[in-house]
């Protein structure tokens, strides 16, 4: 099973050493860049600085967009940053429940009412 965490851990010569990924090669392997601190908060603020610079596929919301299509480019979005079955799994929630109930709705349409009405259904 995949460790879960920040990835971050002290080398044997007593620096710390962060890992982030920046994408996946053609055949699906990780491909990590490491950054380097003396504490570990240090480099923990290197890291958020890091992946924040390495965020691709920055969405751009319209109002005339449609619950769908902002589903569909969420789960484009994360299919290289979770595993597979996660992934299985987001796509089949969105396929039987957010798309059929909402998913002609546009953004701006989208309010508290709509969300109540989707959670008692």
């Amino acid at each position: 099973m995949p460790r879960k965490g920040e990835n971050i851990y002290k080398r044997k010569d007593g620096r710390w050493e962060g890992r982030y990924t920046i994408g996946r090669t053609i055949e699906g392997k990780i491909i990590y860049k490491s950054i380097y601190g003396h504490s570990y908060l240090e480099v923990k603020e290197k890291l958020i600085i890091q992946k924040s610079m390495y965020q691709k596929d920055n969405v751009i919301i319209s109002n005339k967009m449609i619950i769908t299509t902002i589903s569909k480019e969420w789960l484009t979005f994360i299919r290289e940053h979770v595993k597979e079955s996660s992934f299985i799994k987001y796509n089949n929630i969105i396929e039987n429940y957010i798309i059929v109930n909402l998913g002609n709705l546009k953004i701006k349409d989208l309010n508290i009412e709509y969300i109540n009405l989707f959670i008692l259904n």
